[in-house]
């Protein structure tokens, strides 16, 4: 299968659990897409852990 266009069950778990736990951090992480999320995981797990 090729890349999904649309963001796969998993995806949308882990965004809502990052929204949730990160949304004071990135307010915006739901809007965030294909090559600028890695990059925003880092930040993320960095100010997290």
């Amino acid at each position: 299968m090729v890349i999904a266009p649309e963001p796969t069950i998993i995806d949308q778990q882990i965004n809502g659990i990052l929204t949730y736990e990160g949304d004071r951090l990135l307010p915006d992480w739901g809007k965030i897409e294909g090559e600028n999320r890695p990059i925003t995981l880092r930040i993320f797990l960095v100010y997290t852990f």
